[in-house]
């Protein structure tokens, strides 16, 4: 037993799972406490609890455990050191600098106890390299030459707020901005679109086609890696939910960044962008 998956919510850890299964690999299997993923029940999954990572460490060790993927999301957790058990307590320092940073600064720490204990951490696309897709319009819908100014303004925003380490993602429409990730997640942020949208009806705005009250679809959205960001462990993912997502707020269509973006499910998310008449591109 060489590899242990440990999972967080989402479809990422099933489908990794699956692939390590299928390819006859040996591994384990640990939920984050709090963040179970029920698509996981099959391959017995333990629990890790934060709070006794020291002795979850000393455990992998002890079995030959010599990689980690980390995959699925997870919120910042609330951790209660009066839990922590006695293997734990020397990593107290580097986990209480870890929480009083971003996200990224954060798992950078909290990885580094793994890596200075002599694990390996392996990124979800060198399990599934098919997971990253192509550059290029996937969809039979072409984005417009409008799009295209769109997805380089959505770039050089996330460009230029990597620093502030906020996000992954955008909406850019007309060359207005009109939704930017917040630790809510893109979702939220989707979600948040279709509520203004769904004033806008009343107002009678652009967003609506006259004849059927409907929105009509306009901007993007836009997710992609920040930079600097590791990438082993917090790629950015975008499945079928997003194209449904986008789809329902008015979206008109889909972009991530050629080699920093996870596709779960491309067949489904090509179907999906096909059929709700959505363009879907990966810009290099």
């Amino acid at each position: 037993m060489e590899l242990v998956l440990v999972s967080g919510v989402g479809g990422l850890p099933q489908v990794l799972a699956a692939n390590l299964e299928s390819a006859g690999s040996a591994f384990l299997v640990y939920e984050i406490e709090g963040f179970e993923n029920k698509g996981l029940e099959k391959y017995s999954p333990q629990t890790l609890i934060l709070e006794h990572l020291g002795s979850f460490i000393d455990q992998l060790k002890k079995i030959g455990i010599k990689q980690i993927c980390f995959a699925g999301s997870i919120t910042r957790p609330n951790l209660n050191f009066s839990l922590v058990d006695e293997l734990t307590l020397p990593l107290v320092p580097v986990i209480a600098e870890a929480l009083k940073h971003g996200d990224d600064q954060a798992l950078r720490l909290i990885l580094s106890i793994f890596e200075d204990s002599g694990f390996k951490i392996l990124g979800a696309h060198e399990i599934c390299p098919e997971l990253l897709i192509s550059a290029g319009v996937h969809s039979e819908i072409q984005p417009e030459p409008s799009d295209y100014k769109d997805a380089q303004k959505a770039e050089e925003l996330m460009i230029g707020l990597s620093p502030f380490d906020i996000g992954q993602s955008c909406i850019v429409s007309s060359g207005q901005v009109l939704g930017i990730e917040t630790s809510s997640g893109t979702d939220m942020m989707l979600e948040s679109i279709g509520f203004i949208k769904s004033l806008k009806v009343v107002e009678k705005s652009k967003f609506l086609c006259a004849d059927d009250q409907k929105f009509v679809k306009n901007g993007l959205l836009y997710k992609a890696a920040k930079i600097g960001q590791d990438l082993r462990v917090d790629m950015p993912v975008i499945g079928p939910e997003t194209f449904c997502l986008a789809n329902k707020v008015g979206i008109k269509g889909v972009v991530i960044k050629f080699g920093n973006a996870l596709v779960l499910n491309y067949e489904e998310c090509l179907r999906l962008s096909n059929s709700f008449g959505l363009f879907f591109l990966v810009e290099k």
